[in-house]
């Protein structure tokens, strides 16, 4: 059920900016499927330090305008990966 929420958010979304979001292979896709919108954030490397009573949390590698695309529909901050949790 979540997975069918998030593809229907970001289809509107697309569809709403008449957007397009590069998925896995570099495919142009308009109505990204779950699965595709899934595998576009597979390669985010966090590394997570405990040191003391605290857990920093760091992001590897930058991420890429798809991920940040599909983030901003879903009214998601890039910090999601890097907050306390």
């Amino acid at each position: 059920m979540v997975s069918s929420i998030i593809e229907y958010k970001v289809r509107e979304g697309l569809k709403a900016k008449d957007e397009i979001i590069i998925g896995p292979g570099n495919v142009k896709m308009k109505k990204p499927t779950f699965r595709s919108i899934y595998r576009s954030f597979q390669g985010i490397y966090v590394c997570k330090i405990h040191l003391g009573g605290n857990v920093l949390k760091k992001l590897i590698n930058e991420l890429r305008e798809t991920q940040k695309k599909i983030l901003q529909i879903l009214k998601l901050e890039e910090t999601i990966f890097t907050e306390k949790s």
